[in-house]
């Protein structure tokens, strides 16, 4: 599989054309990894790029004119070949458009152009797409990376949340992948809550209506990353029960279906809509160690 290698003085990112995903982050200081290994018995990804859906619709189907489409969780991107389309030592872009095995989940043409750029130890990312039909089109979109630390084990590392709030609200999904309508409270020290043993056991915890755009992961005091967005919604997950050997920290544009969701395609909360010729523009931003 064709990999594309961004490089400067003191870091060294890797991005495969499979899913236009980041697979390997390192530092040449100390050849230290901070990208999880990808291991297949425990989660069997890097940091897949969710589109055109973010978590799953209620029963896997959507309705579009009429008629219904089956889709799987977080869309067919994250396994599809991007192209390619310009870069140099620090920067890359690549292109996905529709075929017809996507058309048959995703009743729209489009155009998703993924970009990197390495900035001393900040990764910026960016995410186009383009409406490339003659009606209006509904699509979601999210980042998914999943970071290392030192240790083969988070439990004791410390989530830092840039907010002014003492606690967060947050959702959680049903055994189906679909949003309960219950909420839960994360509460903070010093804008900081500690990953337990247990903290992913229901899976991920899903934040909206918040004022945080920018996430920290923290391991024995230092540092391992800081992810700076402006979506309206993130996640925070580690495969449960598998004592927590990375963390995501997910900026998202879109979100599952509630589990009482009854309405079509157009209708999903928080779903992007684009006028023929629109393109949709957004970025965030990952800053590796201290």
């Amino acid at each position: 599989m064709p990999y594309c290698v961004l490089e400067n003085e003191n870091w060294k990112a890797t991005i495969n054309t499979l899913g236009a995903e980041l697979v390997s982050m390192v530092s040449k200081k100390d050849n230290r990894e901070y990208i999880w290994s990808a291991k297949p018995e425990v989660w069997k990804r890097h940091a897949p790029i969710l589109f055109p859906l973010v978590g799953k619709y209620k029963d896997d189907i959507s309705i579009f004119e009429g008629k219904t489409y089956r889709m799987s969780q977080h869309g067919f991107a994250r396994d599809m070949e991007f192209e390619t389309v310009s870069g140099d030592d620090t920067s890359v872009k690549m292109v996905l458009t529709q075929n017809e095995e996507s058309l048959e989940k995703y009743p729209f043409n489009f155009k998703l152009s993924v970009s990197y750029k390495l900035e001393d130890n900040r990764l910026l990312i960016g995410w186009e797409v383009e409406n490339t039909n003659e009606k209006e089109m509904y699509f979601s979109i999210g980042g998914h990376p999943a970071f290392v630390g030192k240790s083969d084990c988070l439990t004791g590392a410390k989530l830092v949340f840039d907010t002014n709030e003492s606690e967060l609200t947050y959702g959680i999904l049903n055994s189906d992948g679909v949003l309960r309508d219950e909420t839960y409270i994360l509460k903070l020290t010093d804008k900081k809550a500690i990953i337990t043993a247990g903290f992913f056991d229901r899976d991920a915890l899903i934040f909206e209506h918040t004022d945080c755009k920018k996430v920290s992961l923290e391991e024995n005091g230092e540092r391992i990353v800081t992810v700076t967005f402006d979506a309206p919604l993130f996640g925070i997950w580690c495969s449960s029960k598998k004592n927590n050997p990375f963390v995501c920290i997910e900026p998202w544009y879109g979100r599952a279906d509630r589990a009482n969701f009854s309405g079509e395609l157009k209708d999903r909360e928080y779903t992007n809509k684009l006028k023929a010729g629109e393109v949709f523009d957004a970025h965030y931003s990952i800053e590796f160690g201290v």
